[in-house]
């Protein structure tokens, strides 16, 4: 577990996953060596050293990726998970098929 009570550095977590990022330069100031992208665009150089790449260009956005990740692995889309997922703008809660306890036109610490 990552204590975030300090700036943790990148070896401390077990993978790093890149969005919406598939260029290298994209995300130069992290660099990870070996990330897992999820992307809704043309692949970049980042897809070479990913171990794991889920790409799909026909996407409307890289939030409805995550959702497919989400729902494959079977994990609930709790509240905070949504709230996370609708800071794209093309995702609803119609979409998520999910309530939010919370109205999101107000502030909501995670």
């Amino acid at each position: 577990m990552v204590n975030l009570d300090h700036d943790p550095t990148i070896e401390e977590f077990d993978a790093i996953v890149v969005l919406d990022a598939p260029w290298v330069n994209r995300i130069a100031s992290i660099d990870p060596s070996q990330p897992i992208l999820i992307d809704r665009h043309n692949p970049g150089n980042l897809s070479e050293c990913a171990t794991t790449s889920i790409m799909d260009t026909d996407a409307g956005a890289t939030a409805e990726l995550v959702k497919r990740v989400i729902q494959t692995g079977q994990w609930e889309i709790t509240p905070i998970v949504a709230l996370a997922l609708l800071s794209d703008s093309s995702m609803t809660p119609a979409s998520l098929r999910v309530q939010l306890p919370i109205r999101l036109s107000q502030p909501y610490n995670l």
